[in-house]
């Protein structure tokens, strides 16, 4: 993939899906007053519009999925995974004791987990993983270092792109805010790694979608309040926990990128096993 090319995927995905997705549905809200249902079809057209890049620009393989390389990807990502499945249990047992039937409605609710579905998980992996990940690395070619810098550029504007939640979004968790910023960066990384090793972007679409709805569902569907990270970590707390969770981050991925694996990375056969 030249350069040219590279730059162009990037930069349309992005308009693509911050610019031209919400300004036509904003057209649409007319017909579609309930916000929940507007947010769906934002997600929709998003993703959509994601898939179409994909494919265009010559990547369609990408999004090829197989048991094996799904289960890798599963396994890869396995400590998030496992931690996202932990916390999801925890927080659901926990808002069925303390409230009972979700405040935000049982209709409601599920359309919020679907929002979460095309949104943290499938939206931003394709974005991230599927489109920048995947362009940078075709431009620079079939190398450690191809690898390292388009992990880097791609965790780097997923952390960053959490700045918009001070842009009104109805938040002023100013400190928190910028603690997801770094600690998604780090996080960004380890997703970018479990894709390395699997090649399967479906692994990574599952493990952030559960990951995300694990911090949500409590607060978000069962108690249905405004949600921040400071509100989620406390607010004494934030700083300590956002640096824990950045190492831990990174520890995850230099530990999937080790020695004796990072071979597999470059395994672009994986992906049609």
């Amino acid at each position: 993939m030249s350069k040219k090319k590279c730059i162009l995927g990037i930069v349309s995905a992005l308009v693509s899906t911050i610019i031209a997705a919400p300004v036509l549905v904003s057209i649409l809200a007319k017909s579609v007053e309930d916000p929940y249902l507007q947010s769906v079809l934002l997600a929709l057209i998003e993703v959509v519009a994601l898939i179409l890049i994909i494919v265009l620009f010559g990547q369609k393989d990408k999004l090829r999925s197989t048991v094996k390389s799904f289960g890798k990807g599963l396994i890869a990502g396995g400590v998030m995974a496992g931690t996202a499945v932990v916390m999801l249990v925890i927080n659901t047992v926990r808002g069925i004791t303390e409230v009972g039937i979700p405040k935000m409605g049982i209709m409601n609710s599920l359309l919020y987990v679907l929002i979460l579905f095309l949104t943290g998980g499938v939206s931003e992996e394709l974005m991230y993983r599927g489109v920048i990940m995947n362009f940078v690395r075709e431009n620079m070619g079939e190398s450690k270092k191809s690898m390292i810098t388009s992990m880097i550029i791609s965790s780097f504007l997923f952390g960053a792109v959490h700045l918009i939640n001070l842009m009104g979004m109805g938040t002023d968790d100013v400190v928190g805010t910028l603690c997801q910023v770094g600690y998604s960066m780090s996080l960004g990384f380890m997703l970018a790694a479990v894709y390395a090793r699997s090649h399967n972007i479906w692994a990574n679409i599952l493990i952030h979608f559960i990951y995300d709805l694990s911090l949500m569902i409590y607060s978000g569907i069962f108690k249905n309040e405004t949600v921040t990270v400071s509100s989620l970590a406390g607010e004494h707390s934030i700083v300590l926990i956002s640096a824990a969770i950045f190492a831990a981050g990174i520890a995850v991925s230099m530990f999937l990128l080790r020695k004796n694996k990072i071979g597999e990375c470059f395994d672009n056969a994986a992906a049609a096993v």
